[in-house]
Formats: C-alpha cells, structure tokens, sequence
C-alpha cells in the first residue's frame, strides 16, 4: 500500500463522515417544511410581538416624562391588568356556569 493510497483513503473517511452528518440533519430537520410552518405562523408571531411591545412603549414615553410619571404609569397598568383579568374570569365562569344548567 503506498502512502498515497493511504491519504486518499483517509480523505475518503473523512468525507464519508461528512456526507452522514449531512444525511443525519436531513433526517432530522427538514428545511422546506420548517420554512413552510416559520412562513405560516409569520402573520401570527407579528401580531403577539406587537401586542407585547405596545406596554413596552408606552414604559418608554412615561420613562421619558419622570420618574413619578412612570410609576404612575406602572401602577395604573398594573390595576387594569389585574381588575380587568378579573373581571374578564368572572364573565367567563358565570358564562360557563349559566350554559351547564339543564335545560327543561
């Protein structure tokens, strides 16, 4: 066996390697369905990321008035988070309550 024939050999092994690792991530992963489902539920990750970043703004503009003024802010949104979920479970289980009454 000449050392040439053992390079190539080696190089041979180390392709081979490649190539599996390659066919491993493409059994695994598969691209053209992940960017098919990321393009999908694009319209849906917009929408809850601007719904999150809308406190965020206003936070920022409060900031920017004072320091009273943001905890004024913080406070005030706090309280309607907190009576406003409260509120919106209330309606949601005196719903769901008044639906299961049997019907005569």
């Amino acid at each position: 066996m000449s050392p040439n024939s053992a390079h190539s050999s080696e190089a041979k092994n180390d392709e081979e390697e490649k190539a599996g690792e390659d066919r491993w991530w493409k059994k695994v992963v598969v691209l053209e369905e992940t960017k098919n489902q990321v393009l999908y539920a694009l319209p849906m990750i917009i929408t809850s990321v601007s719904y999150y970043l809308i406190p965020v703004v206003a936070v920022m503009f409060a900031g920017h008035l004072g320091d009273l003024e943001l905890a004024g802010s913080n406070l005030a949104n706090s309280w309607a988070n907190v009576t406003g979920f409260a509120f919106m479970a209330f309606l949601s289980i005196s719903l769901s309550l008044l639906r299961t009454e049997p019907e005569f």
